[in-house]
């Protein structure tokens, strides 16, 4: 199942004891927050859970898979979650070790 924002904001709201609008307000704004400080290259700790940030993924070579043609990827921006110890030793208790 993915928790999409509809569902955040339903939790959020329960949690919090707020209206869904406000629930709405807060994500919206973490939400924009978060991206503009990733935007520029800042890194994002996020309490329990991680790490964000922003890496550049090298330029690489590749091929188109319907033509078999080979042609050059280029370099972009890509996101990097590194988890909190919590998190990890949380998620080897709650699904397991595989």
């Amino acid at each position: 199942m993915t928790l999409n924002k509809k569902m955040l904001a339903m939790r959020f709201r329960e949690i919090a004891e707020c209206t869904h609008a406000d629930a709405k307000f807060v994500i919206d704004t973490l939400s924009e927050i978060m991206i503009e400080e990733l935007a520029q290259n800042n890194r994002v700790m996020f309490g329990k859970i991680g790490t964000l940030s922003v890496i550049h993924r090298k330029e690489r070579f590749g091929y188109n898979p319907g033509t078999k043609d080979k042609m050059m990827i280029p370099t972009r921006p890509a996101l990097k979650v590194t988890p909190t110890r919590f998190m990890k030793q949380y998620l080897i208790e709650k699904l397991g070790k595989k």
